[in-house]
């Protein structure tokens, strides 16, 4: 068993072969869990969704744009309060597999 841990900052959110913040989960990988830990309190600054974590393949398609944390986890109200720990039930690659194609964690706010 793996697991992957790091910390960036909203204005460094990893995204898909360009931020030199993605990790790479192999293809083929159950995700079993996903926490966020808020470690300094922000915003979204998306007027329509919440913050987003997910996979993507290194070319940009979606694998799953909530895999991870799904917007109904990582909440406007969740993601503004210092030290509040997002145990994800949303994230929609919880308890599968990710597919054939290994997958880097975006975040999307």
């Amino acid at each position: 068993m793996h697991w992957a841990e790091w910390v960036f900052d909203y204005n460094g959110l990893p995204t898909y072969g360009t931020s030199n913040l993605q990790y790479s989960i192999p293809a083929n990988s159950r995700i079993l869990s996903a926490k966020l830990e808020i470690i300094t309190a922000f915003t979204s600054t998306s007027t329509t969704t919440d913050l987003l974590v997910g996979l993507y393949t290194s070319a940009g398609v979606a694998i799953a744009a909530e895999g991870l944390v799904a917007a109904t986890d990582a909440t406007q109200t969740t993601i503004a309060t210092v030290g509040n720990v997002i145990v994800s039930a949303g994230g929609t690659l919880l308890n599968k597999t990710i597919g054939a194609v290994a997958g880097e964690v975006v975040v999307t706010p």
